[in-house]
């Protein structure tokens, strides 16, 4: 079970419907490049390919889903976490949140309320392009003042796992999603974050992570 955090919201979310949703985006981004470059495609495609594609990968992520289910998970979140978690309050200035991430080095921070409570995900590159006036596009714009609040550039809500996820979804969604960190949850509450560098040292370690396409 995964779980989106952020302001007032908790919103539960079961495995196969998050995949069900990379299966379907998948789908639409492969139509939409056949749409604007169909040359590209037209000399390649067997009658097989160009009948609707996402029952296809919705089926495949089902049984591959429910394979994982049936076999002992190769590790559990809490396995390679790290933990503590540092984190940032809603309440800090964009500029303080620049200073803990060259204090500590990090690419990604979790944003958490007075109480704890896990609201949003900083990562490094948005401080860039707020900074320096870049788009998420990369299209130069008016910078904007430090002075502001952490809350104008997380990312909210957040996708979170708990401790007994199996690895190899968050490994699965780092990829399909483009996610860099996720948070782990246990009770509600935030203990550690798993990052792609925790992913790549369990591979290194274990050599039993198994990824699937």
């Amino acid at each position: 079970m995964f779980i989106e955090y952020g302001l007032n919201i908790q919103n539960p979310i079961p495995v196969q419907e998050l995949f069900d949703r990379l299966a379907v985006a998948k789908t639409e981004k492969a139509a939409a490049l056949r749409r604007t470059n169909p040359r590209l495609y037209h000399d390649h495609e067997s009658d097989h390919d160009k009948a609707p594609g996402y029952s296809r990968t919705a089926s495949h992520t089902y049984q591959v889903i429910g394979q994982m289910e049936q076999e002992k998970p190769a590790l559990h979140a809490q396995q390679i976490m790290t933990s503590p978690v540092t984190c940032l309050n809603i309440e800090m200035t964009i500029a303080e949140t620049l200073n803990l991430f060259r204090q500590y080095k990090y690419r990604h921070m979790p944003v958490t309320t007075d109480k704890g409570r896990l609201t949003g995900m900083v990562s490094d590159r948005d401080i860039l392009h707020y900074t320096s006036g870049l788009s998420g596009s990369y299209e130069m714009q008016t910078g904007h003042d430090t002075a502001d609040p952490v809350s104008k550039i997380m990312s909210s809500p957040v996708l979170t796992a708990n401790t007994e996820t199996d690895v190899r979804y968050i490994a699965r969604l780092f990829v399909g999603q483009h996610i860099g960190a996720m948070p782990i949850m246990s009770n509600g509450q935030l203990v550690g974050i798993i990052s792609r560098t925790d992913i790549m040292r369990a591979v290194m370690q274990n050599f039993v992570l198994e990824l699937w396409t």
